[in-house]
């Protein structure tokens, strides 16, 4: 991240303590080289929670995502802390309804590989598909970006990151708006 200046000393990730950011003002040059290392980062690899709904892997296999389920790595009935380890031996980003992979003292930043939590809705639901399509799609690239992240999706398709930067120990968070068509896709369906 391009000039990135940090207000506050000492924060490590076990406070839960985030910190204002400051950037340098955006040039087109800057944004032209964040394009292009956007678009030449590695794609983001997905492991689904055996609580995640098998159509759900299909809209993100539909995605062209590189989804991995829960059984082809032997993953059903096995308790979380052994999921959130997988997830980080497998190098892959972890996508769940399971709220409590956000407590950072069982499921510590520095062994996370990156995770998504999605709300569950009960039922197959366009909502819900256009939220998983549009915060998978916002993650799809960087494979090595969402190291040490955790991301919540909401049903008003914002995402919230909290991220730990290792060399300083800060946890950071931001809040980002899901992309409009996919927003307005959901309120068209039936």
């Amino acid at each position: 991240m391009l000039g990135l200046v940090y207000l506050e000393e000492g924060v490590v990730p076990h406070l839960h303590k985030a910190k204002r950011q400051h950037f340098e003002p955006l040039t087109r040059a800057n944004l032209k080289a964040a394009r292009s290392e956007w678009r030449k980062s590695p794609k983001t690899q997905f492991l689904m929670d055996a609580n995640m709904e098998p159509w759900a892997v299909h809209v993100m296999r539909y995605k062209n995502f590189d989804v991995k389920e829960c059984d082809l790595a032997q993953l059903r009935n096995v308790d979380d802390r052994t999921v959130f380890a997988t997830a980080w031996k497998l190098r892959r980003l972890l996508v769940t309804h399971d709220g409590d992979f956000l407590d950072d003292r069982l499921f510590p930043f520095e062994r996370c590989a990156g995770l998504l939590v999605l709300p569950s809705y009960g039922s197959v639901s366009m909502e819900f598909a256009n939220l998983l399509a549009g915060a998978s799609d916002l993650i799809s690239r960087g494979a090595h970006l969402w190291f040490h992240t955790k991301i919540v999706a909401r049903r008003d398709f914002t995402i919230k990151i909290r991220t730990w930067e290792r060399s300083s120990g800060f946890i950071a968070e931001w809040d980002y708006r899901i992309a409009k068509g996919y927003r307005q896709a959901a309120l068209c369906a039936p």
